[in-house]
């Protein structure tokens, strides 16, 4: 969040195209820093990434707000879209998983877009990130 914010003073960026990304577990700290910091990130993706163990191991503060180290306490205006990615085939994420993590999202009021995409070696190829780019312009 720091560096994002640092960048954001320094250099005539578009904050509306501010975005975070991830692959597996960096998927999941993508995803935290657009559920916590909407005012610095427009949407956020996750490839074969799941916060389903950061759910469970932080346990609910009891407000229902605060789930691991996710704060949910945004209203819905400051919900930012999300996108969830897997492989068919990969086990980066474990089955199951990626769907669950859709489910909490859109619990907590989450737009939420999950894509499945197939290729030989279960990694985000170029035809992957440009229909990850195709998706964050459209501004979902």
């Amino acid at each position: 969040e720091a560096k994002i914010k640092d960048m954001l003073q320094r250099y005539p960026i578009d904050k509306k195209r501010v975005w975070t990304l991830g692959y597996g577990r960096n998927g999941v700290f993508a995803l935290l820093v657009g559920i916590n910091s909407p005012d610095l990130v427009t949407a956020a993706a996750g490839i074969d990434t799941t916060v389903v163990n950061a759910f469970v191991s932080g346990g609910d503060s009891g407000s229902g707000q605060t789930v691991g180290v996710f704060d949910f306490s945004n209203d819905a205006s400051q919900q930012i879209p999300l996108l969830l990615v897997s492989f068919a085939g990969g086990n980066q994420t474990p089955q199951g998983n990626q769907e669950k993590t859709k489910e909490v999202l859109e619990k907590y009021g989450y737009p939420v877009t999950y894509k499945e995409f197939s290729g030989p070696t279960q990694q985000p190829d170029r035809r992957n990130l440009e229909q990850i780019y195709t998706w964050f312009k459209s501004g979902q």
